[in-house]
């Protein structure tokens, strides 16, 4: 009787190679030494395809504005509304295209990072450490536009 897991595991390589190692199964019986790790190569995203300015409105009602330039830098600001006041960020710092479509955003300073999913050539959406997108009825309030 097995008792391993089914389960993918996906290992994040520099220049956008993801290998996945995929559980073997001898004899119906489970080989828990073997694995397999084939490269990835779906969906990829160059620098040069999202290199532009993204817009939009994140919740809490953030004012967001993302440069993506071809160089791997970006500028990110955001502005808060509170209480009849307006509150302005700057962020500077270099990103990472991980497995073909997943935006890393590093910050130097805070060491923090934030995600995007590229979805398509005019839309990024904002997504948690885990790669998990917001749900279908939020997605929407989660996107940023390009900027034409």
């Amino acid at each position: 009787m097995c008792l391993w897991n089914r389960v993918r595991t996906y290992l994040f390589l520099p220049f956008g190679t993801t290998l996945v190692r995929q559980p073997h199964y001898a004899g119906g019986r489970c080989a828990d030494k073997l694995e397999e790790y084939t490269a990835v190569l779906g969906n990829r995203a160059s620098l040069d395809s999202i290199a532009g300015t993204y817009n939009g409105v994140l919740p809490p009602n953030v004012e967001t504005t993302l440069t993506l330039n071809a160089d791997g830098t970006y500028l990110l600001i955001r502005t808060f509304f509170k209480e009849k006041q307006k509150e302005q960020e700057k962020l500077r710092g270099t990103f990472q295209v991980l497995d073909g479509n997943i935006l890393m955003l590093v910050h130097p300073s805070s060491g923090n990072n934030i995600f995007y999913k590229v979805r398509d050539a005019n839309h990024i959406v904002l997504i948690d450490s885990f790669g998990n997108e917001p749900q279908n009825v939020d997605k929407k309030n989660y996107t940023l536009k390009i900027k034409k």
